[in-house]
């Protein structure tokens, strides 16, 4: 709580769950660091279950414990948490309340701590990758892949094999066999929605292209000689063209409720630069709020009668821009339909447009 004060204090201007987040970062930092270390000193033994806790695992906990107490009342006040986490805090916290008072089972405590701790800062390095308003897709899928991978590994892999041998050891305590299943199985609800998360997210490739895709292409392409599969690409190139384009790399983008994210001014730049006639009309219409409706920054209906032409005005800086790159000068087609597009010819052209579009629109 005291470090929350401090900091709510030198940095006023962000919002409170910037600061939150910041604390869960320090302390799972240096709780998950402390404790890797202590269990490390004993070697991860686990002929230390169920033995006498020690003076450095007793100041894990409670460190640990005046933690939780914290985050869970910040939670009920400030924040609008699952039930599944509010049910891990109240769990942590009786938890580490019960292993103080016996005064036993600290090594084991101290080990899921630094298991479940360990994979905190990545949980937070997301939400502050969003906040400071990342776009770079690459960033988003290590941060995703490596958080979805440590959790994996350590809460469900590790921490199975560590409630095998804590179950067995705890056989005579019935409490505290309920409490080590009760955070395992919080453990594997998260663990779920974290890989529901990623297939989600991430069951298409950048721009749509779907994964099953890639590994047919894959598949097709490692007996094949790579030389002479090439030479009969460009072949076939020219003896298509231009009716067809299928022996080039084609991209199609999709990008998602683009209507819905364009901003505003920018539609009103974009129309100025475009004509002037129904220049007042379109300002009224997108730029002023009559009183009593809530206004909006950015936003226009694909169902209004000026919203298909507005976005494509706002697209043609894009498109234009991807046109007008010399990374792109080897673009054989770029077409649009409003929010969908179609990217052909070779490999690297495609790959650099695409990024354009990341990088200058939402996909």
């Amino acid at each position: 709580m005291s470090i929350y004060l401090v900091l709510r204090i030198v940095n006023g201007h962000v919002p409170p769950e910037f600061t939150n987040r910041l604390v869960t970062v320090l302390h799972g930092t240096l709780i998950s660091t402390i404790s890797a270390a202590e269990v490390l000193s004993k070697g991860l033994c686990v002929a230390e279950f169920v033995q006498p806790n020690s003076s450095v695992q007793n100041a894990i906990l409670v460190v640990s414990l005046g933690y939780f107490v914290f985050d869970f009342l910040w939670c009920v006040i400030e924040s609008e948490e699952s039930s599944v986490m509010l049910a891990h805090h109240v769990i942590s916290i009786i938890g580490y309340l019960y292993v103080l008072q016996q005064g036993i089972y600290g090594c084991e405590t101290v080990t899921v701590v630094a298991i479940s701790e360990l994979t905190n800062p990545f949980v937070q390095l997301r939400w502050f990758l969003k906040y400071y308003g990342n776009q770079s897709r690459i960033v988003a899928i290590i941060v995703d892949c490596t958080l979805a991978l440590a959790f994996w590994l350590l809460r469900m892999v590790l921490g199975t094999i560590l409630l095998f041998y804590y179950v067995q050891k705890c056989q005579e305590d019935m409490l505290a066999t309920v409490f080590g299943t009760t955070f395992y199985a919080i453990s594997a609800i998260f663990s779920l929605q974290i890989a529901q998360y990623i297939v989600h997210q991430y069951r298409k490739g950048p721009s749509g292209l779907q994964v099953q895709h890639l590994i047919d292409v894959a598949r097709i392409l490692l007996p094949t000689p790579i030389c002479f599969f090439l030479q009969q690409v460009d072949k076939a190139a020219d003896f298509f063209q231009p009716l067809q384009f299928g022996a080039h790399v084609a991209c199609q983008v999709d990008m998602r409720i683009a209507f819905y994210l364009v901003s505003r001014q920018e539609i009103l730049d974009e129309y100025a630069t475009f004509s002037s006639e129904l220049l007042p009309w379109v300002s009224y219409c997108y730029g002023s709020h009559p009183l009593g409706q809530i206004s909006s920054e950015c936003r226009i209906q694909q169902c209004e009668l000026p919203g298909p032409l507005m976005f494509s005005l706002t697209l043609q800086k894009l498109v234009s821009s991807i046109d007008a790159d010399d990374e792109c000068a080897d673009l054989l087609l770029q077409a649009w339909y409003m929010d969908d597009g179609v990217l052909s010819v070779n490999c690297l052209a495609v790959f650099h447009a695409v990024q354009m579009v990341e990088e200058l629109a939402l996909l």
